[in-house]
């Protein structure tokens, strides 16, 4: 981890505890220009890195392999191409995934998610960086709310189920948010199996980025669902 910050010359600006022993630096390079770096560790090693990550979550170049990082797309070329980069280090990646899938209890796919399947992968990923909220800041819907709405709109809920056990923490309360919805709406029996892994992930030491507005905070899972607990019962 620290030798590719050291090798791509980021200013660390803040960090996030994704839990499960992961966490997510928000990086800055000011030369050859200002380029934004997000990066993903686990266990202290570095798990994927993303390079001019775009605000509708799509990369131009989205590289997997067992390596570190990769010298070849830390260039002044790539940087200067403002184009977007997701490094993937596939060995790591396996390691967090099963490792979020195990505390929770939940079933491990050993299959690295398909990432032309977008809105999955923007609330799957931890490497994607958004508040929950509806409208944040300047008025727009964050990330992780326009990809919930693929998923509001279908009626099998296996993708979503799934995604409570994903490796984002937004991106987790947002599945909950659809599956308790649904589940509120007469749309869906939640099992027992549901309420246990919601109680678990909602019950977790993190602190989520909300936004209402242009008011952005942190708060615990089970003070943005306290209007659902109920439905857990």
């Amino acid at each position: 981890m620290n030798e590719f910050i050291k090798a791509a010359g980021c200013y660390v600006k803040d960090s996030t505890d994704l839990g499960f022993g992961g966490k997510r630096f928000h990086c800055r390079i000011s030369q050859p220009l200002e380029i934004y770096v997000s990066v993903v560790s686990f266990d202290g090693q570095l798990m994927e890195y993303a390079i001019n990550p775009k605000i509708n979550g799509k990369f131009d170049y989205v590289i997997t392999d067992d390596s570190l990082y990769s010298n070849s797309i830390l260039t002044a070329d790539n940087f200067k191409s403002k184009k977007s980069f997701l490094h993937v280090n596939k060995l790591e990646e396996k390691k967090y995934r099963k490792k979020v899938a195990d505390d929770l209890g939940a079933p491990f796919n050993p299959i690295r998610i398909d990432t032309a399947r977008l809105a999955y992968q923007v609330l799957y990923d931890p490497i994607n960086e958004y508040d929950y909220g509806t409208s944040c800041y300047d008025g727009a819907e964050p990330l992780g709310r326009v990809a919930a709405h693929y998923f509001s709109r279908k009626k099998d809920v296996t993708e979503i189920r799934s995604l409570i056990s994903g490796c984002n923490p937004e991106g987790r309360i947002y599945a909950i948010e659809l599956l308790l919805t649904k589940a509120n709406d007469g749309d869906v029996i939640l099992t027992s199996n549901d309420k246990m892994l919601i109680k678990k992930v909602i019950g977790l030491d993190l602190t989520i980025h909300t936004c209402t507005g242009c008011i952005g905070q942190r708060k615990k899972g089970n003070e943005i669902f306290s209007n659902f607990l109920l439905l857990l019962e």
